[in-house]
């Protein structure tokens, strides 16, 4: 889910939406792990082009900190972009995103995930959910997430599932909720060590719209693609420098210390100095 899952933080109507995203495709019964099934295809390219456009129109300047610009759209006030740049490889930043079950690593609100399907074209579909905040319950989310290459750039580009036989039940536990626009956009830097980064999000959780909770989950949803691009440079700057040294064996370092303790102990020899001649008359 990535950014998306943001504006689940808040939620202080159980109300449904009147207005809510129609997923582009029902996937009913499943697919078949393996190929990914031409309408599957078209709804990723279809979700992708929605994309583009929304984030080429009109956006406002509304945060910036830690390097990350963030804007809001003029007329969809629900709609954010950011952009911002990860100290690390574009390739390490794109292995992160493909494999899901990090997803955690560097999102704070990927409380549970859930593969649901996996595709030869690195798309799949997963469940996931946020924790509940008081008496606000959990949001959840069922997601496809397609790759494609545009313009020199890989982007990640999301749209919501309506529904998928290898999904968990839906429960009462959860306010369904749905991705409207998600797309991340990443493309080597000036410095091919780094990679810059385009986020476009909008989600729909089941908040009126109009309400004064919507206001305020708006307003805190401004910070939470500073946290997101920094918390997966993190995750990125770890992968791009390797694994640790594996730890000495026990006993070497048993042994070690036992060495390092006989020098501590061990009485110093005398040294030999030079030779002194006494002044004459000297006692």
């Amino acid at each position: 889910m990535r950014l998306t899952l943001l504006l689940a933080t808040l939620a202080a109507s159980r109300k449904p939406l009147p207005r809510r995203a129609p997923a582009l495709h029902k996937l009913r019964g499943g697919y078949a792990q393996g190929i990914a099934p031409a309408s599957f295809r078209a709804d990723g390219d279809a979700a992708l082009r929605r994309a583009l456009n929304v984030s080429a129109q009109r956006f406002d300047v509304v945060h910036e900190a830690a390097g990350v610009v963030v804007f809001r759209h003029c007329d969809d006030r629900d709609v954010l972009k950011a952009a911002g740049t990860i100290d690390a490889p574009l390739a390490t930043v794109v292995n992160i995103l493909k494999n899901s079950s990090r997803s955690k690593e560097y999102n704070e609100h990927c409380h549970e995930l859930v593969p649901v399907a996996e595709y030869d074209d690195d798309s799949q579909i997963t469940w996931t959910s946020t924790a509940s905040y008081g008496p606000f319950k959990a949001r959840d989310f069922l997601t496809a997430v397609h790759v494609r290459a545009v313009d020199g750039a890989t982007v990640f580009v999301n749209h919501a599932v309506d529904d998928h036989a290898g999904a968990p039940a839906p429960s009462d536990r959860y306010v369904r909720s749905s991705v409207r626009y998600g797309c991340t956009r990443l493309r080597p830097a000036s410095d091919p060590a780094k990679t810059d980064v385009e986020l476009l999000s909008a989600v729909d959780c089941g908040i009126e719209p109009e309400g004064a909770a919507a206001a305020v989950a708006r307003k805190l949803a401004e910070t939470g693609p500073v946290t997101f691009i920094r918390s997966l440079e993190a995750v990125a700057r770890r992968d791009a420098a390797g694994p640790a040294p594996p730890p000495k064996p026990a006993l070497r370092v048993f042994l070690e210390s036992l060495v390092s303790g006989f020098d501590e102990v061990r009485p110093a020899r005398p040294v030999a100095g030079p030779e002194v001649t006494l002044w004459a008359g000297a006692r």
